[in-house]
C-alpha cells in the first residue's frame, strides 16, 4: 500500500556545489548495513514529485471553480466552449497526481526495505535551500545532511574534472557556492539540518562518522571508507584504469577568483 508523502522519512544528501564530497558521504551511509542512499538521477525525481505537485496544486487552488464548471458544463451537453483544458474534476486529478508520485517515493522506499536497509535517501549537490524547504513542506520527516568543504579545494578538484573551459565558468561556479553558503546559513540551526565539514571527515573522521550515524539513526559506517579514493565518474569505462585524480594546481588568476568569493 502506498505510503502518503508525509509518512516517508528520506535522507538528503546536498553541498553548496560539486566536488565537495557528497558522493563520499553517500558511500559511508551505504557502508553501513541500515542505509540505501541513491544517486542523483533519485535525486531529481524527488525534485520534480514535489515540485510539479506543488505547482498543481497551486495552480488548481486558482482554477477549480472555473475548470469544474467547465466540465459540467461539457457532461451537461455544452460542447459549444473552449475545452481546451478540460480536466476531470481538480479534486479527482490532484488526487492522482499525488498517488502517482507517491507511488514513485514508494517504490524508493519499499526496495530499501527489501534489501534490510530502514533507512534510504538521495544525494545531489547544490541541492538549493528553497528546494530542500518546498520538500520539507510536502515531507515534513526529511533529513538534510549538508557537506561544506573550502572553497578552493571544490575548485581545484573541479578542474582536475575538466569542469571548467574559462575563467568564466570558475567565476560561475564559485558563485554558485557562494549562493548556496549563504542561503543555508538561514536553515543551518534546524534540528532536521547536519553540517558536517569535508576536512572533518578526513581528519577527526571517527567523531565526524558518529555524528552521521546518530544523525541519520544508523549504525556501523565503516571507516576504511575514507581509505578508498574514488572521485572519477568516469571509471567504469574500459579505458580507465584509476578511479582517483589527484586536484589540479590553478592560475595566479583562479586563485584569484577564488580569492573573491572565499568570505562569505
Amino acid at each position: 500500500m502506498n505510503k502518503h508523502f508525509s509518512e516517508f522519512t528520506p535522507i538528503l544528501i546536498t553541498s553548496p556545489e560539486k566536488r565537495c564530497g557528497t558522493t563520499l558521504v553517500q558511500r559511508l551511509l551505504c557502508s553501513s548495513d541500515d542505509a540505501l542512499i541513491y544517486g542523483e538521477e533519485c535525486a531529481y525525481d524527488v525534485n520534480m514529485a514535489i515540485a510539479i505537485f506543488h505547482q498543481k496544486r497551486m495552480q488548481l487552488a486558482i482554477q477549480e471553480k472555473n475548470s469544474d464548471q467547465m466540465l459540467h458544463d461539457l457532461l451537461s451537453g455544452k460542447t459549444s466552449q473552449w475545452i481546451a483544458r478540460l480536466l476531470p474534476t481538480a479534486s479527482h486529478y490532484l488526487k492522482h497526481v499525488e498517488e502517482g508520485f507517491v507511488h514513485l517515493l514508494n517504490g524508493f522506499d519499499t526496495y530499501a526495505n527489501s534489501q534490510g536497509r530502514s533507512v534510504w535517501g538521495a544525494k545531489l549537490p547544490a541541492w538549493n535551500a528553497a528546494q530542500i524547504k518546498l520538500i520539507k513542506s510536502y515531507i515534513p520527516n526529511t533529513k538534510v545532511v549538508y557537506i561544506a568543504r573550502p572553497l578552493k579545494d571544490c575548485v581545484r578538484s573541479a578542474k582536475a574534472q575538466s569542469m571548467f573551459r574559462t575563467d568564466e565558468d570558475v567565476r560561475l561556479f564559485c558563485q554558485q557556492w557562494k549562493t548556496n553558503n549563504i542561503e543555508y546559513t538561514q536553515i543551518r540551526n534546524e534540528p532536521w539540518l547536519l553540517q558536517i565539514e569535508f576536512n572533518d571527515l578526513i581528519n577527526n573522521s571517527h567523531k565526524t562518522i558518529k555524528k552521521l550515524e546518530s544523525f541519520c539513526s544508523i549504525k556501523n559506517i565503516r571507516i576504511d571508507v575514507l581509505r578508498d579514493k574514488v572521485n572519477d565518474q568516469f571509471a567504469l569505462r574500459p579505458t580507465k584504469i584509476t578511479e582517483y585524480i589527484d586536484p589540479a594546481n590553478l592560475s595566479q588568476k583562479e586563485k584569484n577568483i577564488v580569492q573573491e568569493f572565499s568570505y562569505l
